[in-house]
């Protein structure tokens, strides 16, 4: 009989689904792990309207960082602007103002120079390592290959709740909030065989809320799940290959 199983990890907000086949391994509660590494990806990110929090003598240029519902912001390449400066990408983080007038281009880079756009790759916000529990391995035509379980178990792995709120930063003196912007749920579909699945990512999804829509920040979310392999934690599958058959395949 197929079941299908619905496994929620709720801290990273990450669902996984997998299709199980009912078998001696779990009648005895013995299962491997897919192991896999996933990571929140934000792309595609413009300033289009009015950010006043790097308006001093300093200014206008800041390192935008990210905390989100997979992570926390950190001075990196969170959320990558277009000037390069100190070692980042940064964004003109004090727009319509007079002292950075509009229609000068050493501020805005995009429509005639009214608006900013990075083409500065992707940035990773957040992400981690995750053991999703599958089957053992197991050979059903006894030729010798084990045909189901492992990670033909898993199908989708869905990131969700999913929000980014953004922070000018500012060393020592605290960050400058920016905005908060919220995405839809992105779905990444695996295609696995028993040891392991080929790398893939979610489609983009763009933002459908921002807190402060004055500021005119957009940005588009991916989830990209790669590396992954079985592994046989704690020798569990390997415990049941000596007792069962069908479970000593290759």
């Amino acid at each position: 009989m197929n079941v299908t199983k619905m496994s929620k990890w709720f801290a990273g907000k990450l669902v996984f689904c997998a299709l199980v086949l009912m078998s001696p391994a779990l009648l005895h509660g013995q299962t491997g792990a897919c192991r896999m590494q996933w990571g929140a990806i934000n792309g595609q990110r413009t300033v289009q309207g009015t950010v006043q929090e790097e308006c001093s003598l300093n200014g206008p240029w800041g390192n935008w960082g990210v905390t989100s519902n997979t992570g926390w912001v950190s001075d990196s390449n969170q959320f990558m602007g277009w000037k390069p400066l100190d070692g980042h990408y940064q964004w003109n983080s004090c727009t319509n103002y007079s002292r950075y007038p509009v229609g000068n281009c050493n501020y805005y880079n995009s429509e005639s120079c009214s608006e900013q756009v990075t083409w500065q790759g992707n940035g990773v916000h957040g992400g981690a390592w995750e053991n999703v529990l599958v089957s053992c391995p197991i050979d059903y035509d006894g030729d010798g290959a084990c045909d189901a379980g492992g990670c033909m178990d898993m199908s989708t792995v869905t990131l969700s709740n999913n929000w980014m709120s953004l922070y000018e930063l500012d060393h020592g003196v605290g960050d400058d909030f920016v905005t908060t912007l919220y995405f839809p749920d992105v779905t990444t579909y695996l295609n696995c065989t028993v040891w392991g699945c080929f790398n893939n990512a979610a489609e983009w999804a763009p933002s459908w809320y921002s807190t402060n829509p004055s500021s005119g920040v957009s940005a588009q979310l991916t989830l990209a799940v790669i590396n992954i392999n079985f592994v046989d934690l704690f020798g569990q599958c390997t415990s049941l290959a000596r007792s069962y058959p069908q479970y000593n395949c290759y």
